[in-house]
């Protein structure tokens, strides 16, 4: 006879084995493997991480040391957009375009990528295009080539015009901005998967220049009033187009669409009523505002630039500005050597002229201000000064507080 005692351990062992059995399947009777090293467990999906930057106080000029409180319309973004190539054959990685605040100040941003990609990791060609519309540059921004983006132009679309070349531009556009753009070419990828990485950071920068033109005068009494009556650029010294992307067969430098430039020069200032500029300040001494490379005390770079607005603002002045502004004038950059024509006039007697020029060919390259600064101090003459306020100084670390702007 069986015992009873038996038959349960029996019945518990053989239940034992089913439930063992029944739990290497799922609910279709499939097998479900686990991780073994042939088969690691699955990870997120490769990206491409790109590191942009532009300065958290983007400054109004170009200087050298310092810091100048920005025109909201300099800084202002409307749009980004980020494009990534392979570069040996031009293939597309991916195309961002997240959404941005106009205080965007850069970051990093990371485009999916396929598995493929990731494994082969080519080095790959950057584009980053602030304020870039159809209407402002012409460009398709749907699907285009490394050549479209190298070849698009800041240019005018029918009547519009945005920067400078049927009509003068003084403030940036509030629907458009400032277009600005950042390309890095031929980078090898830093792989730690999923994320691939590209260094280093793109550096964004407007695609225009301006110039400032500054007048004051020393206090010779009613018989000598002073008035700017005009002043105009020289003749074919700014193109009618300009590219977006610096040229990349030099060293990313110029990349200008020819030669071709204004016909008859531009009037930026023309005699008449409300054109002329009859009320000069005052200065106790306008020749502090003069730029001087020989003399070792004048203020440099930015700290000149902060020295022009204090006497825009009359800071050192009781409140009484002792300059006057025309412009700002934003116009592309330029290869030509830069010249033009102040007319003035001094009481009643005949219009006279004089003229300004930069140092070399090409100083009006794009992130740049150019001062030309004028002052009358008496016996019928007037002094110009012009300086062009070059880069900020270069630094590895991208957190600085003014970057290369």
């Amino acid at each position: 006879m069986i015992n009873n005692r038996y038959i349960g351990y029996w019945l518990c062992s053989m239940l034992m084995l089913l439930c063992v059995a029944c739990g290497g399947s799922d609910s279709d009777g499939g097998d479900v493997p686990g991780p073994t090293p042939e088969r690691p467990e699955p990870t997120e999906p490769p990206k491409l991480s790109i590191r942009i930057y532009t300065p958290d106080r983007p400054t109004v000029t170009r200087g050298d040391t310092g810091f100048a409180e920005p025109e909201d319309a300099e800084k202002a973004v409307h749009s980004l957009d980020i494009w990534v190539f392979e570069h040996e054959n031009g293939a597309l990685v991916g195309h961002l375009s997240p959404t941005v605040s106009t205080t965007f100040e850069g970051g990093t941003y990371q485009i999916p990528v396929d598995e493929d990609f990731a494994e082969r990791h080519p080095n790959v060609d950057v584009f980053v295009m602030v304020n870039v519309f159809p209407a402002n540059t012409g460009l398709n921004l749907t699907s285009p080539t490394p050549a479209d983006l190298l070849s698009a132009k800041i240019q005018h679309q029918g009547t519009n015009d945005y920067f400078g070349v049927t009509a003068l531009t003084k403030e940036p556009s509030e629907t458009y901005g400032l277009p600005m753009s950042g390309i890095l070419l031929d980078q090898v990828l830093t792989v730690n998967l999923p994320v691939l990485k590209v260094d280093p950071p793109v550096k964004v920068m407007r695609a225009v220049s301006k110039v400032r033109f500054l007048f004051s005068r020393t206090d010779t009494g009613d018989s000598e009033i002073f008035k700017i009556k005009g002043i105009t650029l020289a003749d074919n010294v700014i193109p009618t187009a300009e590219y977006l992307f610096l040229d990349p067969s030099n060293d990313l430098k110029y990349h200008i669409d020819g030669n071709a430039g204004y016909e008859s020069g531009v009037a930026l200032v023309t005699s008449g009523v409300g054109n002329e500029i009859p009320d000069i300040p005052v200065s106790a001494y306008p020749a502090k505002y003069a730029y001087d490379n020989n003399d070792e005390s004048q203020p440099k770079g930015q700290d000149y630039e902060d020295l022009i607005d204090r006497g825009l603002q009359g800071v050192d002045n009781n409140g009484v500005p002792e300059i006057v502004q025309v412009g700002r004038f934003y116009f592309r950059e330029t290869n030509q050597k830069v010249t033009g024509t102040i007319t003035y006039q001094i009481g009643n007697g005949d219009e006279k002229q004089t003229t300004f020029s930069m140092v070399d060919e090409g100083d009006f390259s794009r992130n740049h201000t150019w001062i030309v600064y004028g002052y009358f101090a008496g016996k019928e003459t007037l002094k110009v000064s012009s300086v062009d306020v070059t880069d900020w100084v270069i630094v590895d670390d991208i957190n600085r507080p003014v970057f290369n702007w």
